[in-house]
């Protein structure tokens, strides 16, 4: 499979249930794709004008094609994306939980160093004590040769979408 089927077949998957956007930009790094899930649950009394209040989720997935994925590679969209949450997720007093995706596509199996370290990726930031919610980090290593998916445990609630 190639990088435009592997972008076509995740198309397929999201486009019932998120915004997609194709050569996306944010900070300085450019992704190939970009689709974000907004869901808003409210709770009111009688008429839908009198809310008690409402919670909102949100999920992101960041798309990146990386030729040759070195191990300072890897810790630097860490770094980026741990640097910039707060640009991609907004936290506000509604906001409860969100979910950032990062996908790098690669050619080629990673080395078992690479593999330890995606695998080992943790990364969970609460806004203000947890009354704004709560962000998590799902990384995932994709390779399109061998079909291979490589995560972090928070993104093994994804493989679905790209095991086929």
């Amino acid at each position: 499979m190639d990088f435009i089927e592997f972008l076509d077949l995740l198309r397929e998957k999201l486009v019932s249930s998120y915004d997609l956007y194709d050569e996306f930009e944010l900070e300085g790094f450019a992704f190939d794709f970009y689709a974000k899930f907004f869901m808003r649950t409210e709770r009111y009394i009688a008429t839908k004008k009198a809310v008690i209040y409402g919670m909102e989720t949100n999920d992101y997935f960041l798309v990146k094609r990386v030729d040759n994925l070195e191990r300072a590679d890897l810790e630097e969209y860490l770094d980026w994306a741990k640097t910039n949450i707060e640009v991609i997720v907004k936290p506000h007093d509604e906001h409860m939980a969100s979910s950032l995706t990062l996908v790098l596509v690669v050619d080629q199996e990673p080395d078992q160093d690479l593999v330890k370290l995606v695998n080992k990726t943790k990364f969970h930031r609460g806004f203000s004590f947890g009354f704004k919610g709560w962000v998590d980090l799902r990384l995932v290593v994709y390779s399109l040769d061998e079909g291979l998916f490589i995560s972090n445990k928070k993104g093994r609630e994804v493989k679905d979408l790209f095991i086929q």
